[in-house]
């Protein structure tokens, strides 16, 4: 199985000089195809210089052309199985229809912030923990919340919705969870950990906590503390052939989840012990507000 990494040309292309030769080659290049050329692959290697997947740069404006696919295609030859992992910010949306077979680090990146949150948190049972929810919100990301805090509110658009999802989360943990609307009670929390990718109604619409980890969202209006919305992962331990690349996405580290342990399923991936595998990967996780960098 191979692991492709895709990153996008425009912030790495300082890194390779040209030639004045190279760059007229390069801007005829893009005149004719009307893209920009991908360059690669650089293989990655780990600590024992093992191949375990290659890195392509290319122009993420571009990027469904008959050119790309068949750079994709090409890499996995032979009917061989593997990923294409993309940065998270990359818009997926469209990448099924083309059948390329790519990595989505939803549920990792859940896991990483959910790492932070436990870590954060002196006393779980005494810490009161506020989790912004809406109807798409991953029903196994609430249900590992709710069975590791006690004390939850959910906040949440539509009680009617917030009531079914407290009802499931009582049957299935035991926990008894308070459904609010109310910006008060969110005062009261110590930590709100937003899982909802629309924005609340205007009852809630300044956030206003010691503690916020938002899992999708980057530019509401909050007053905290401390504000925790990006992760990254520093690749101390491979090499990255012919370019320096300051981090991966979570995306990477699920391609080597899949590629070493065979999860199929989400569950697998859910109940993977992230911070066990990191260390094993000699790989680090920062987290970030924006590209502020938080210890």
């Amino acid at each position: 199985m191979k692991l492709c990494y895709m990153m996008d040309i425009g912030r790495y292309e300082e890194k390779f000089p040209c030639s004045k030769w190279n760059n007229l080659y390069e801007r005829l290049y893009q005149m004719i195809f009307k893209q920009r050329r991908v360059k690669g692959p650089f293989l990655i290697k780990d600590g024992s210089f093992k191949v375990v997947g290659s890195v392509f740069l290319v122009d993420f404006n571009n990027f469904i052309s008959n050119r790309n696919l068949k750079l994709i295609n090409n890499y996995f030859d032979d009917n061989e199985e593997g990923f294409v992992c993309f940065p998270r910010d990359f818009n997926v949306k469209n990448l099924s229809i083309y059948n390329i077979p790519y990595i989505h680090d939803e549920d990792i990146y859940f896991i990483a912030f959910f790492l932070k949150l436990k870590k954060m948190v002196k006393d779980a049972q005494k810490t009161q923990v506020g989790v912004c929810l809406d109807k798409n919100t991953n029903y196994e990301y609430i249900k590992m919340i709710c069975e590791y805090f006690p004390l939850v509110i959910f906040f949440v658009n539509n009680p009617y919705i917030g009531e079914n999802i407290a009802s499931n989360i009582l049957k299935d943990t035991g926990s008894s969870i308070y459904v609010s609307k109310s910006i008060s009670s969110m005062k009261k929390c110590d930590y709100i950990f937003d899982l909802s990718k629309e924005m609340l109604s205007d009852k809630i619409n300044y956030i206003e906590c010691e503690n916020y980890i938002s899992l999708y969202k980057k530019n509401e209006y909050m007053d905290c503390e401390k504000i925790i919305n990006d992760v990254k992962i520093i690749p101390s331990g491979f090499n990255i052939q012919n370019i320096d690349i300051d981090y991966f996405d979570l995306s990477f580290v699920k391609g080597l989840i899949l590629l070493e342990n065979n999860a199929n399923d989400k569950k697998d991936i859910l109940n993977i012990n992230l911070e066990e595998f990191l260390h094993k990967k000699s790989l680090k996780m920062r987290f970030f507000n924006g590209f502020k960098l938080l210890t």
